[in-house]
């Protein structure tokens, strides 16, 4: 999440994925690693490494996720591909 002034917390959109307390803007939510993918608003990488799920979590076997993926079984080369 972050807090944009006036506005109150703000969850960070799918792909992303923030950290960091006192996060002010929409720029300081960070794009989702490599290998995972982030299908959650307001993901942490907490949420991505140890939770995981149908939500967040490592990509799927047989799958590469790129940086941004929001699906663990992604094949339009955009947010990943089949291996």
């Amino acid at each position: 999440m972050y807090c944009e002034e006036g506005f109150g917390a703000i969850d960070c959109p799918l792909g992303t994925y923030n950290d960091d307390w006192g996060a002010e803007t929409l720029d300081d939510c960070l794009p989702c690693p490599v290998g995972y993918f982030c299908n959650m608003l307001g993901a942490t990488m907490a949420d991505l490494v140890l939770a995981g799920g149908a939500s967040y979590g490592q990509c799927s076997a047989g799958y590469v996720c790129f940086e941004g993926s929001t699906t663990p079984t992604p094949n339009d080369n955009i947010m990943g591909m089949q291996c």
